[in-house]
């Protein structure tokens, strides 16, 4: 069970790195890859975790893949998470 916590901790910190880095917002996000905005915040705040293809269009959507999305600056994490 903590792994699969740290694992969607450093998702969704990279997630909001990388919506940071390219000026976008959770509704932006939401929207391009036709997720509603209740159900994308579910998962940025843990209550439900991303599957691995919902990883996978997010990545798409911020023009990544599933490690350069969690490939974040270390001092960027714990702000982030």
């Amino acid at each position: 069970m903590q792994r699969t916590q740290s694992l969607q901790t450093l998702v969704t910190a990279g997630i909001r790195y990388r919506l940071a880095i390219l000026q976008k917002s959770q509704y932006w996000l939401a929207d391009h890859i036709g997720m509603s905005t209740y159900s994308l915040s579910r998962r940025m705040v843990g209550k439900k975790t991303f599957s691995v293809d919902e990883v996978d269009t997010v990545a798409a959507a911020l023009g990544t893949d599933f490690e350069g999305l969690i490939a974040l600056p270390q001092d960027s994490y714990k702000q982030l998470s």
